[in-house]
């Protein structure tokens, strides 16, 4: 008996098969396979040597396959079959499939149709499982290294700490999108791409639901998908890009494949976008002209054959089902009775271009149902056919993958949609602005009834000031975003704060805007109030840190930054509790990040400062609940105890008690410390230029004893300085000088020090004249500018002198342009002002005698200390020194007249600057001679 399909009948069914996006087998009686489609090959693993249906399974499986294609000769078809197979990959799945019977030419065939929404539900064994084959993974994505990735998070899942990091680095490597939900909805783990597509960091996705990225008219649609997903627990395939809507990202592909547990329970949802792979479409497909009749009705989903004029020759019995129409009488029945003008005048026209193929979506009503479908249309290449004929399959889509190519097609379902969307919509006349229809939606929100609404336009919506901005508002751009905010009018007189979408279309052949409306009044208060918490986050005086329900830090206000001498970046991602003593540690995560606090609470702990020691401090720790009860934050008040009024730095003990060392005796011990070094340094230098050709190791021990020499002559000079200031005696004269021209002296002298070349001292001084003793004040701006160089990162430092009264004038030291950083200020402020340890400064590579001197040098010529800052931020150190000093001022006409014949003569490259009447901190009204004058 011949049991092969005749070559022209068999192009036919491949023409056919090849339409279907599932599994898709041909075979005979025996089991061998006659064809199957591109779709079996990937799913399968199939090979050029599987030529029956019993190879593509296990050799254990056998008996059962056998014994069901045995029975095939006794069964009522279709036939669904369900079952646990082992296929020849030797590994497991839950299998879904129908077959069908097939006649031709008295020979019984089989269509064989894996259900791919059913098949390969898991691997036997896990906890924790994908629905897909590694097979399936390999053939679904282009890029091998993502096989790698999804076994590792079906592996790690759920993550730890460290586990997370690890394959946060892995996956920020990929160049697909990636995310991981929970069975939530909350994104658990994204990686940059990703979080790049939505213009946001990574942490600001992380924890937050797909809800806050999708736009509000496509929620119905994924919550749809959503339900679907988690109750079949099927892998879904979507153009375009999920949380950026469907009009986004075309030249991609989303899969998202469920992770199920030992239940078969959807636990997590892994997406994975990456840029369609180069393949033939999907192609539609038609027949006609043929005894075709048997083949269609062989097939489980809806087909129809059309002619050359679009109509349709013949159906299957799904097919009439579906468009409820009595194709019987044999009469041929055009598309546009069907599926919408538009659509119907789409395949005429590309069928009249002779098309090969075409994959259209189509809007669809059936009674009441609204369903969105896929045409897939294939021209029928054979010599058999009079005239060219065409398959059309039909299969059902979840949704629209375009929204504007949507609104643009006025099918028969469009008002059905229209009223029942959740959205409020809004169409009105593109020239009069009357409205033409209003939904369900929008009736509620503004109050107005449906006959109102028809009866008014848009500007009845708005208030007199804000018609303008309307009619400037530009229809949608190509971004498809929400324009706004704007204010709308309610019925009853209230205002609510909106955004609008608007699209262009054509509405009972008007020109027409299409205007979904989003009611953010809500969000809008949010907004407001949070602005109002935040500034009282900035400005109190409170240490306040953010942490989440790990400790892990998300934000802290300045004051804790300055307190403990780190930056923000460095603070936020890290945990809290590496800012406390280690004894504090274990009883800080115990009592709080492990209690799962309901209530607040107190705790007593020691803080580490931004000098490195520990202080005594209060914790305030207070939970933010979810609606489970589970804290999902914790808000942390930090409260150091006051400073201990009897903690004095060891000079100022000194100076109390009157047992300081004399200047004699200090200048003694530098004197005889002084010879030794000086014949140490000598000899090192002999060294030095006694080796011609030194080796690398020799330039590096050679360079490192060359930075501690100018370490001690910077150290011996500071002690000599010192040793200078507290002579009891002082026999400096006192003298009139200028401020410039001591400027002058000072920039001359810091650039001739050692290792000084790469610094810049840029000054701005106004030209104030003074009297006392020059060397005094040339002593404390040297030091204080070789301090900064010790200190700071930065190569530029910026000096100011202006005068800020009749009494005063001010000195101001920054570091960079914006302000001084946090590293000079952190290490001046404490020795400075705050009077501590001078000790603390040796991190910094700073004498402390260089801070000693700078304090005697305060208490001599009456200085102090404050800082100067630009809103709350701090922005200069000030030094405020007297005009005048008491008991030594000349005659003030002796002065001026001096200061005006030296004025005359000097070259003026040193500006005037205007006087400021006060300085306090915070100090916003005040400008710097810098912001004056830019350098």
């Amino acid at each position: 008996m011949n049991t092969t399909i005749n070559r022209e009948h068999l192009e036919l069914i491949k023409t056919l098969i090849g339409t279907i996006r599932d599994p898709f087998f041909l075979i005979d009686q025996k089991g061998d396979l006659l064809y199957r489609n591109d779709k079996s090959i990937a799913v399968f693993s199939l090979t050029d040597e599987i030529q029956n249906i019993i190879e593509i399974f296990d050799e254990h499986e056998a008996g059962h396959i056998e014994d069901i294609l045995e029975n095939l000769k006794y069964e009522i078809f279709p036939v669904e079959k369900k079952g646990r197979f082992r296929l020849h990959t030797k590994q497991e799945y839950q299998l879904h499939f129908q077959i069908n019977n097939y006649q031709h030419e008295g020979n019984n065939f089989y269509f064989l149709h894996f259900d791919k929404s059913e098949h390969a539900a898991g691997v036997e064994g896990k906890t924790v499982q994908f629905n897909l084959s590694t097979e399936e993974i390999s053939a679904a994505f282009s890029n091998p290294d993502i096989l790698a990735t999804i076994m590792e998070i079906q592996s790690n899942y759920p993550f730890t700490f460290l586990g997370k990091n690890k394959l946060q680095v892995s996956i920020n490597n990929l160049e697909e999108l990636i995310w991981l939900k929970d069975s939530e909805n909350k994104y658990l783990l994204v990686n940059q791409n990703f979080a790049e597509t939505l213009g946001l960091r990574i942490p600001q996705v992380e924890g937050r639901s797909e809800e806050f990225f999708l736009p509000s008219f496509n929620l119905d649609f994924y919550n749809s998908m959503e339900s679907f997903l988690k109750t079949t627990g099927n892998t879904l395939i979507i153009k375009g890009i999920p949380a950026k809507g469907f009009t986004s990202y075309h030249e991609y592909q989303s899969i998202v494949i469920p992770l199920l547990d030992a239940d078969n329970k959807v636990i997590a949802e892994l997406g994975i976008a990456q840029k369609e792979k180069t393949q033939d479409k999907f192609s539609p497909s038609q027949g006609g002209g043929y005894s075709t009749q048997d083949l269609i009705n062989s097939i489980l989903f809806p087909v129809c054959i059309l002619n050359e004029q679009a109509r349709i020759e013949k159906v299957n019995v799904p097919f009439s089902e579906l468009v409820g129409l009595d194709f019987s009488t044999g009469e041929s029945v055009h598309l546009n009775q069907i599926f919408p003008q538009s659509v119907a005048k789409e395949i005429a026209e590309a069928i009249k271009a002779n098309i090969e193929e075409l994959s259209i979506a189509i809007p669809f009503r059936n009674g009441t149902t609204v369903r969105q479908l896929q045409a897939k249309i294939k021209k029928l290449n054979s010599d058999k056919f009079e005239t060219n004929a065409y398959f059309l399959v039909v299969e059902f889509l979840d949704a629209f993958d375009d929204f504007e190519a949507f609104i643009k097609t006025r099918g028969k379902m469009f008002d059905v949609l229209i009223k029942s969307l959740p959205d409020p919509i809004l169409i009105y006349d593109a020239e009069n602005l009357r409205f033409l229809e209003a939904n369900d939606a929008a009736i509620s929100l503004y109050g107005y009834s449906h006959e109102e609404f028809l009866q008014m336009d848009l500007t009845d919506l708005y208030s007199p000031e804000d018609i303008q901005t309307l009619l400037d508002t530009p229809v949608q751009d190509k971004k498809k975003i929400f324009s706004g905010p704007f204010n709308h009018k309610k019925k009853d007189g209230s205002t609510i704060t909106v955004e609008i979408f608007k699209e262009v279309f054509t509405f009972e052949k008007k020109e027409a805007h299409f205007t979904i409306i989003k009611n953010i009044s809500a969000s809008v208060e949010k907004e407001n109030e949070f602005n109002l918490y935040k500034s009282v986050f900035d400005e109190t005086n409170e240490l306040i840190a953010v942490t989440d329900n790990s400790g892990f830090i998300k934000s802290v206000n300045q004051n804790i930054v300055l307190f403990v001498g780190i930056n923000k970046t460095s603070l936020v991602g890290n945990s809290l509790i590496s800012l406390f003593s280690d004894a504090d540690r274990a009883n800080i995560t115990s009592k709080i990040f492990s209690a799962n606090l309901s209530t607040s609470t107190k705790l007593k702990v020691e803080i580490k400062n931004a000098q490195k020691i520990f202080i005594p401090a209060e914790l305030t720790v207070i939970p933010k609940l979810n609606s489970i009860g589970v804290a999902e934050f914790y808000t942390i008040l930090i409260k150091p105890a006051p400073t201990d009024t009897k903690e004095i730095n060891a000079a100022s003990i000194e100076k109390k008690s009157g047992k300081r060392l004399e200047p004699s005796q200090l200048s003694t011990i530098f004197h005889e410390i002084l010879t030794p070094i000086n014949v140490m340094l000598g000899f090192l230098q002999e060294v030095k230029e006694s080796i011609p050709s030194p080796t690398s190791d020799q330039k590096e021990a050679l360079a490192y004893i060359q930075e501690n020499q100018r370490e001690l002559m910077a150290t011996m000079n500071s002690i000599a300085e010192y040793s200078t200031l507290l002579k009891e005696e002082d026999e400096s004269p006192s003298v009139t000088f200028s401020l410039p021209d001591t400027f002058d002296k000072v920039k001359q002298e810091f650039s001739e020090e050692p290792g000084h070349k790469k610094y810049n001292l840029i000054t701005k001084i106004s030209p104030l004249w003074l009297e006392g003793v020059e060397q005094k004040y040339k002593m404390f701006f040297g030091t204080i500018a070789s301090i900064c160089a010790k200190i700071s990162d930065e190569n530029h430092f910026y000096f100011s002198v202006e005068q800020l009264d009749e009494n005063d004038f001010i000195f101001s030291i920054r570091d960079e342009l914006a302000g001084i950083s946090d590293k000079l200020l952190f290490a001046l402020e404490p020795v400075l002002i705050q009077n501590a340890d001078v000790s603390q400064i040796r991190a910094y590579g700073v004498s402390r005698f260089a801070i000693l001197s700078i304090r005697e040098l305060m208490t001599t010529l009456n200085c102090k200390v404050e800082i100067t800052r630009k809103g709350s931020l701090p922005y200069e150190m000030g030094f405020i020194f007297p005009l005048k000093q008491i008991g030594t001022q000349p005659v003030q006409k002796q002065i001026e007249e001096q200061k005006r014949q030296t004025v005359n003569d000097r070259t003026a490259t040193h500006e005037f600057v205007p006087k400021t009447t006060q300085i306090s901190e915070p100090v916003h009204s005040r400008q710097t001679p810098f912001d004056r004058h830019a350098t």
